[in-house]
């Protein structure tokens, strides 16, 4: 009823649509205190979506004919269904390979799955900062650990499966809009097929390229980079040349080409995480050439789930997809949107802004393109007046009263780093960067446009003065306001960093001349990406100097179909990010583009890739329009095969090193390796490479197992799979998405869980030590259970609190290193209750940190209610009371 305009009717968005308007519905009333936080809660929920939905299905427009709509969607509706299962236990298994949770933000993003699913209500607690709620876009994990409450898992199993269903959902909602907007090309109304060139095949496969593109395609750096340099085959000036980091500055380090060395795939001589620096393509350097201190962040989807991080831009990408196959409706159904279609739409951009902030100004921008698009596209002569303009606001505004109402808890106690625009007055991005990160995209949407462009030439209706101007006045806007904010910087808050370190000793004209000067030599991303929104420009508004004849309709001034005004749409969206990181970036904790270009161009990357595989479908399946002659669709079709290939090697390579070569070397890989003293001669090994094994099997035999004692035997201490590492071998843990294991130490992990079950749900504060950030040993109460901390990884907290950080978090540092240090009882009493501590932790990392100086005083007065060798929890409750 909602999404009629769409050939499938929606089908293909309603997953992640469901997931949106459950946990919205669970979310809103538990927030409002209608709903605890529990599975019966969670099914309420559910079943709310239901009814509401069959009152839509039997009271809103008329109802069709249900055995129609599966004639024409059997195709679809299979294919995405089996889609999903393939992609869900891909990557589950990929995950069951590499399951760890250490490391990088996993632990911040555990920590929050624990909160959400201990917590009784909304907004969920902070479990880093004790007697406050998270303030952060949690949406994301109130769906996952509502999935893990339904079906009865931990946080740490929960985490693994949310990696693998957010896998499935991206790319079967991706497949969903591509097979959508391909397909809208059969229809002339929304209901009568007229052009069977747009078979419900070729929007099949339309639909998995834009799956493969978005979700398992890479950047260039595999190719042009990483093979190159690990295996030394490329000369100095040709890494030089491409500029990236640590791949250019060689320092003490050094790089000598192998004259006799051939690019490879065997990665497992490489640089341990050589895949994590597909994601740092890009590469500022100050007016001196150095390198700035903090690099920006390019990661893309396949980046994403290689390293599986469920941080909120990957628990968003399903639904920022979804927003994609939403406002192509809008565009679908040709007149103006109804009230329950905006309360849809404000829903979605509002739930985006929950997920993840960036999202939802982003695509708000697009959902008003959109609306300004079906203005176009219905106009009487290709032209958007004053009152279409007008309309789009009114649409724009709309959907953000929409999404204030129904987020209203969320956004009153948010909080934020982000602290206004600043100007990015010396790091243009350098084009060979750029290509090596969007180099497939590059390739393909080029051709595109020059196609568009030759079919608009082709029937008069190129709007090339339009577009030339467009683009002039754009960057002639974009230069006047980044050097008007620059010089007001300057004037009014000169210690205020902008865009990295400037040189103090060089005065003003100087300082100029370096700029202009770089601008200069980095333009060419600047007008690349302008030409291609001359281009976009140039096809969407028709020229009016072409005569209408007589009696030819007044629509016919738009020559180019629906589809392809949405495909250029979303091309122009990402050529406006992209363009924008290179004169702006948003401050900060880190003062610098880094999560500008973060943010944006893993938007770019979205919308890039449903308009490439648009863009395929339409030079190389369009029978109704105009194509290039055979001969030169061959040379595309092989420079396009060549591009995604190239990209494919990235995930193809990351994926066999990452559940290969790496699982060997588990953070306890020496605790997990196991030989025959020295001293035995002849030693007998007792299992083959690849078997499993149980705690105790016997590994090694001095003698045979007939006349061997205890004393001459080798045993394994843990389950899993054996692998040959020389003349010694690895017992790997077995195949199994609960990521628990190894996090932590065993005594330490014995007593959190001890604590977990002793306490539940009931409200509890825990002490601990508080030191450093990326590390699982610090927060780790919190992290493993959810039970708050005083204080947990402080980098994170004051990004995540912006300003109020200092207020909030007080002198909780100094406070825990005194409970600790402290050698009397009577020193701590005040800081237990000023915080209300309920249990003291003292295990390994306390001991590491602190020592054994204080615990004296907590063995002599606080009573021990969870032991586990060195490690303990101690009870201060009725010391705080």
């Amino acid at each position: 009823r909602l999404l009629g305009g769409l050939p499938d009717k929606g089908y293909t968005l309603a997953r992640a649509l469901g997931m949106l308007l459950v946990t919205f519905v669970y979310w809103l009333l538990g927030s409002w205190g209608f709903l605890d936080n529990s599975g019966g809660s969670i099914a309420l929920a559910w079943l709310i979506v239901v009814v509401g939905s069959l009152a839509a299905y039997t009271r809103l427009g008329e109802r069709g004919s249900l055995s129609q709509w599966w004639r024409e969607n059997r195709p679809v509706v299979l294919a995405s269904e089996i889609l999903f299962v393939v992609l869900f236990f891909a990557w589950a298994l990929y995950r069951a390979h590499q399951n760890g949770l250490h490391g990088t933000e996993k632990p911040m993003e555990l920590a929050f799955l624990s909160a959400v699913q201990r917590s009784p209500s909304f907004p969920p607690a902070d479990p880093w900062m004790s007697g406050y709620a998270i303030s952060y876009y949690y949406m994301g994990y109130v769906m996952s650990s509502s999935l893990s409450l339904l079906s009865g898992v931990s946080s740490t199993m929960g985490f693994n499966l949310t990696a693998a269903s957010q896998f499935a959902l991206t790319g079967t909602v991706a497949f969903g809009v591509a097979y959508n907007l391909v397909r809208s090309r059969a229809f002339d109304t929304l209901r009568r097929v007229t052009r069977e060139s747009a078979s419900r095949a070729a929007a099949i496969v339309a639909g998995l390229l834009a799956m493969l593109l978005l979700l398992l395609m890479g950047n260039l750096q595999m190719l042009l980079i990483e093979m190159p340099y690990n295996s030394n085959s490329a000369t100095r000036e040709y890494l030089e040349f491409w500029g990236t980091d640590k791949r250019s500055n060689f320092g003490e380090t050094g790089y000598q080409q192998n004259p006799d060395a051939d690019a490879s795939l065997d990665t497992s001589a490489w640089e341990w995480w050589w895949w994590f620096r597909a994601s740092r393509v890009l590469t500022d350097y100050d007016l001196q050439g150095n390198l700035t201190g903090t690099q920006p962040i390019d990661e893309f989807p396949a980046f994403s789930f290689l390293l599986s991080d469920n941080h909120p831009h990957v628990l968003a990408l399903p639904f920022v997809v979804a927003a994609l196959g939403l406002m192509l409706n809008l565009v679908l159904l040709h007149r103006e949107p109804s009230l329950f279609e905006i309360l849809l739409y404000g829903v979605a951009v509002g739930g985006l802004a929950f997920l993840n902030a960036w999202d939802g100004a982003i695509y708000l921008f697009g959902f008003v393109g959109a609306y300004a698009l079906r203005r176009l596209m219905t106009s009487e002569d290709g032209k958007l007046r004053a009152s279409d303009w007008f309309g789009a606001i009114r649409f724009g505004a709309s959907l953000v009263l929409v999404a204030a109402i129904a987020y209203l808890p969320y956004f009153v106690g948010f909080r934020s780093q982000a602290g206004g625009l600043l100007p990015n007055l010396m790091h243009p991005t350098y084009f060979p960067r750029f290509f090596i990160m969007f180099g497939p995209f590059v390739i393909i949407l080029v051709a595109y446009l020059a196609l568009e462009s030759w079919r608009g030439a082709r029937d008069g209706s190129m709007n090339w003065r339009f577009g030339a101007g467009t683009s002039a006045i754009v960057l002639l806007a974009l230069l006047v306001l980044m050097s008007l904010l620059g010089a007001l910087i300057a004037n009014l808050n000169p210690d205020l960093p902008v865009s990295g370190n400037l040189n103090p000793a060089a005065d003003g004209g100087e300082l100029l001349s370096l700029i202009a000067q770089r601008r200069i030599e980095y333009g060419l991303t600047t007008l690349v990406l302008l030409a291609g929104i001359a281009i976009v420009v140039a096809r969407l508004f028709p020229s009016q100097g072409r005569k209408v004849e007589s009696g030819e309709l007044a629509t016919t001034w738009i020559r180019y179909p629906t589809a392809s005004g949405f495909a250029l749409l979303l091309i122009g969206m990402g050529l406006c990010l992209t363009l924008f990181t290179d004169f702006f970036y948003l401050k900060d904790n880190f003062s610098v583009r880094i999560n500008t270009i973060f943010k944006l161009y893993y938007q770019a990357w979205v919308v890039w890739s449903i308009a490439a595989a648009y863009g395929v479908y339409s030079i190389f399946g369009d029978r109704e329009l105009a194509l290039p002659h055979r001969v030169l669709r061959l040379a595309f079709g092989l420079v396009f095969a060549l591009g995604i290939g190239a990209g494919l090697l990235y995930t193809v390579a990351g994926v066999s090193h990452r559940s290969g070569v790496e699982t060997v070397r588990q953070n306890d890989w020496e605790g997990r390796l196991h030989a025959a003293p020295a001293t035995w001669e002849n030693p007998l090994r007792q299992v083959a490479d690849g078997s499993l094994v149980q705690a105790g099997t016997v590994l090694y035999s001095r003698v045979s197992l007939a006349e061997a004692s205890d004393a001459d035997l080798i045993r394994a201490e843990r389950a899993g799979l054996v692998t040959f590492v020389g003349e010694a071998l690895v017992i790997q843990q077995g195949l199994t998405l609960d990521g628990s294991e190894g996090l932590l130490s065993r005594d330490d992990q014995v007593v959190i869980d001890c604590l977990s079950d002793m306490v539940g749900r009931s409200d509890a504060v825990v002490a601990e030590a508080v030191y450093g950030a990326y590390d699982i040993r610090y927060g780790r109460v919190g992290t493993m259970t959810g039970i708050p901390v005083i204080l947990g990884w402080e980098n994170h907290e004051r990004q995540w609190r912006g300003p109020t950080y200092g207020e909030i978090a007080g002198t909780r540092r100094e406070d825990l290193e005194q409970l600790y240090n402290a050698a009397d009882i009577e020193m701590v009493g005040p800081i237990i209750e000023r915080y209300q501590i309920t249990h003291i932790m003292y295990g390994g990392t306390e001991r590491q940190l602190y020592d054994n100086l204080g615990e004296e005083k907590f063995l002599d007065h606080l009573p021990v209610v969870c032991q586990s060798g060195e490690s303990r929890i101690f009870y201060a409750g009725g010391l705080a009371s």
